[in-house]
């Protein structure tokens, strides 16, 4: 019998930023001042967030 683990990968800023192909701020900035950043940005990394199933400050 085989037996598999499954570990959950704590999924940082910088992960998103990566996935995203952004700077680690501009994650910042749509979290925080999403007015501030293009939608076609704001979209790559909420995409990106989802994806990646990140939760801030966790």
């Amino acid at each position: 019998m085989r037996c598999v683990v499954q570990l959950h990968v704590r999924q940082r800023g910088a992960d998103v930023a990566r996935r995203a192909e952004v700077p680690a701020g501009t994650v910042s900035n749509v979290l925080d001042r999403p007015a501030t950043v293009r939608e076609a940005t704001r979209v790559k990394v909420q995409s990106a967030i989802s994806d990646l199933g990140y939760v801030r400050g966790r």
